[in-house]
């Protein structure tokens, strides 16, 4: 829960501001403005992440100390307020994957709400996210689009449009120039072009959208295969080349019945890895646990869409199964 007198009007927020079920309601940095949002958080009713309250009480301890030992009067200490950087406390990789991908996401949303957003930021981001891609691609997508398949987000949006441009564009084997000016217009959430506008619809079908529920992963998939003509083309045939007719993060019933979420790409479009999270009784497991498609028991029989699978998944413990 938000700490207590911990925000103030006009001040930049100390850490991003959510809702009871994750979803960003404010960026870190961003300007606490009069309004009713602002009153709801003030009295109570926002979240935020764990790491980002310790890194402000840990600063905000660190004041009053100095404090103290300048022997300041009781009233000023109890007044003290952290000398605290938003950007001191960003999630670098040993706070967590998700932790590292929320930062990026919150301030990729700040940026997009400002019409001339700063292109050194916009960078600082791009490289960032692309840096974190290379390193967990499979991870990666599995962040985003279960993201993206939750509710609707510009940030969860352009991050995923990012990682897709920068796939496909590889796989399409454009020279870095182009690459690089694909991933800028993604990240930026542009459709410039038809590889753009593609990636652009994809990840629309995959979140929900202005009262319409997320689509199933494949059936996102096949509709992004094909061209306005009804027909695969390049474009198509490169989104399904790295993301598979399965995409991570999307969910799907196995053939004994099971349900879970795709975590990982298979060697072919049809045979990704997926953690079982609910038993073919339908009972929730109590870990993920991975299931290779290829055997013919534990091969995909249905894509199912976001709002199917009746569970709260802890992503934390779908993490792990890549250090596996």
């Amino acid at each position: 829960p938000l700490p207590p007198d911990s925000l103030r009007l006009g001040h930049p927020l100390p850490f991003a501001v959510r809702n009871a079920e994750g979803r960003l309601l404010l960026a870190s940095g961003q300007l606490l403005q009069d309004g009713p949002l602002a009153t709801q958080l003030l009295g109570g009713g926002g979240w935020v992440q764990a790491h980002e309250i310790l890194a402000y009480q840990k600063a905000l301890a660190h004041k009053a100390d100095t404090l103290v030992r300048q022997g300041a009067a009781i009233s000023e200490i109890a007044q003290a307020r952290a000398d605290f950087h938003p950007e001191r406390a960003a999630p670098k990789a040993d706070h967590g994957e998700r932790a590292a991908w929320a930062d990026l996401q919150g301030r990729l949303h700040l940026l997009l709400r400002d019409p001339h957003p700063d292109e050194a930021r916009c960078e600082a981001v791009r490289s960032e996210a692309l840096a974190r891609l290379a390193q967990r691609p499979d991870a990666t997508l599995m962040l985003l689009v279960f993201e993206c398949s939750q509710a609707f987000d510009p940030g969860s949006q352009g991050l995923l449009g990012l990682a897709l441009a920068e796939l496909a564009a590889k796989a399409l084997g454009k020279p870095d120039e182009e690459r690089i000016a694909l991933t800028s217009a993604a990240l930026r959430r542009r459709s410039d072009n038809a590889l753009l506008e593609r990636i652009a619809r994809l990840c629309e079908r995959l979140g929900p959208l202005a009262g319409r529920p997320a689509l199933s992963g494949a059936a996102a998939m096949r509709m992004s295969w094909l061209d306005a003509a009804g027909q695969p083309d390049e474009a198509g045939s490169a989104l399904v080349k790295v993301l598979g007719l399965y995409p991570p993060g999307s969910v799907v019933r196995l053939a004994q019945g099971e349900i879970g979420i795709v975590f990982r790409r298979g060697a072919t479009a049809t045979e990704p890895m997926v953690a079982a999270l609910i038993g073919k009784s339908g009972t929730p497991l109590t870990e993920p646990v991975p299931r290779d498609t290829r055997l013919q028991t534990q091969a995909v029989a249905a894509a199912l869409a976001p709002q199917e699978l009746k569970l709260r998944v802890n992503v934390d413990r779908l993490l792990k199964l890549y250090q596996l």
